[in-house]
């Protein structure tokens, strides 16, 4: 019996499977089973596929009879034979230590899984990652740690996806944790990661190099507005799974901002409503009604309510439709108005200082990179601990240094202090004119913006 059994569903990724089997069979854990399961691929795929089967025997390749992410994973715990499982996806690919590193810590501690920050890339031969911590603010302190799940409900904010993490075995049999079986591959992962966190008593994170997730590949469900269908698909799915009904208000609360504020984010890249189909309008309509429905079953009053309370999307469905759709339309034009004016601005910038070294600036920096901008960019940050180091390959600079590039424009990158930094850089000396806020974009988004495209 293999210690660790990897999962990893293929369908017509030429292009990229080598790089992930070759990182899987590269691992420093030998005692290790790579499970591939192909959906009938047409693209050399399987050819590429059957050369590691003949080259190493840890490799097993399955046949899955349906063109369905969650059915392939299925197939795959059901075959499993490790003691612990994990998952990659067919164009990502991970870390040669990854898999040692997650097993040691579930080897000696009782948690149900392990979980690790991860990279989000794009580009091939010249690649650009951005990190994505899971834990931040006051939940840092738990990196390291067991904890019981449920303490912390809004981890389920950021730690959204199921393929960075190792699992035992038994603890996804025992609890029947299976993958909503929906057409194609898109978001069956988020009803898995819920339930995951719902039967879990402890858990642990930890921050180690480790997977690497693509973020450009335009065939992923993350680019595909009609991936609305998959988001409504997956919230009926969870809504059928009975731990969630015994979760307590908070959890649930959570959850439903986690659906809502995802169905939101596609409803906003959708046409005009007058252009919708009828299958469309079904599944909006669906959608509303079992929001609706759940909300009523968490059965508090929305100001008790901690984790919806500040959330106007969902007020406006609470109030009616039309209102829903008014605020979702302001909302995207709002959002790429601001995001188109801020790349337009820096464009112009032949050198830019990004004053905050944290998510909020790193997540700037990859947004301009991605968009082509060439200029020079460094960075600075109050925190001690980051001087001297480079943050994406970028310098981080002692404050004090600041008069030296007092022609740079300064991008304040962290808004619950942008005062107090703007404060520190007039009395630096630098000109008013030259100081501006960046643009907050969630890291998932950060490599995704193309403004050219809208």
């Amino acid at each position: 019996m293999p210690d660790v059994s990897v999962i990893v569903p293929v369908y017509n990724t030429a292009k990229y499977i080598r790089e992930c089997m070759n990182s899987l069979v590269g691992q420093t854990l030998d005692d290790i089973e790579i499970v591939v399961i192909d959906a009938g691929s047409t693209d050399g795929t399987l050819d590429i596929l059957r050369e590691y089967v003949a080259m190493d025997t840890r490799v097993k390749l399955l046949q899955s009879p349906r063109k369905s992410l969650g059915y392939q994973y299925n197939m795959g715990i059901d075959s499993a034979e490790g003691r612990y499982i994990a998952f990659c996806e067919a164009d990502d690919y991970v870390d040669a230590r990854l898999y040692e590193k997650l097993l040691e810590v579930l080897r000696s501690s009782s948690a149900d899984y392990v979980k690790t920050d991860f990279d989000m890339f794009v580009g091939n031969e010249s690649r650009f990652c951005l990190r994505y911590n899971i834990l931040d603010g006051k939940m840092k302190k738990l990196y390291g740690t067991m904890f019981y799940a449920k303490k912390y409900p809004k981890i389920l904010y950021r730690d959204v996806n199921m393929w960075n993490g190792l699992y035992r075995k038994s603890f996804i049999t025992d609890n029947n944790i299976r993958l909503n079986e929906t057409p194609k591959a898109a978001f069956q992962d988020m009803g898995f990661v819920l339930k995951c966190f719902l039967s879990a008593n402890k858990i642990s994170y930890i921050s180690v190099p480790s997977y690497y997730y693509r973020r450009d590949n335009i065939k992923s469900s993350v680019y595909d507005a009609d991936s609305v269908a998959f988001v409504v698909q997956e919230f009926e799915h969870i809504l059928s799974y009975e731990g969630l009904h015994k979760a307590d208000k908070i959890v649930q609360s959570v959850i439903a901002r986690r659906f809502l504020d995802c169905f939101c984010g596609f409803y906003r890249k959708l046409p005009l409503k007058d252009q919708w189909n009828e299958n469309l309008c079904k599944i909006i309509d669906r959608f509303f009604c079992k929001f609706k429905k759940f909300y009523a079953e968490i059965g508090c009053l929305p100001s008790s309510l901690e984790c919806l309370n500040d959330s106007l999307s969902c007020a406006m469905i609470l109030a009616n439709d039309q209102a829903f759709d008014a605020f979702q339309r302001m909302c995207a034009t709002f959002d790429n108005n601001r995001i188109s004016e801020f790349l337009t601005y820096v464009s112009a910038c032949k050198e830019l200082a990004i004053f905050g070294a944290g998510e909020a600036g790193s997540c700037c920096y990859a947004m301009l990179k991605n968009n082509g901008y060439a200029g020079r960019v460094i960075f600075f940050d109050n925190d001690k601990s980051k001087w001297e180091t480079r943050l994406m390959g970028i310098p981080i600079y002692d404050p004090d240094n600041i008069p030296k590039f007092k022609n740079y424009t300064f991008l304040i990158a962290n808004d619950a202090n942008k005062m107090d930094i703007y404060n520190q850089l007039i009395a630096l000396g630098i000109d008013e004119k030259r100081i501006g806020k960046a643009v907050w974009v969630i890291p998932h988004l950060a490599l995704e913006i193309h403004i050219s495209n809208k």
